[in-house]
């Protein structure tokens, strides 16, 4: 289950903390 295991990466700055810009472009990368 990846899915999870990304979820889990970073729940908060995908929807919590969106001064984190790093972390943002990280998850997009992952969602690709």
């Amino acid at each position: 289950m990846p899915h999870t295991r990304m979820k889990q990466t970073v729940p908060l700055p995908h929807g919590g903390m969106p001064s984190d810009s790093s972390s943002h472009e990280t998850n997009l990368d992952w969602k690709h």
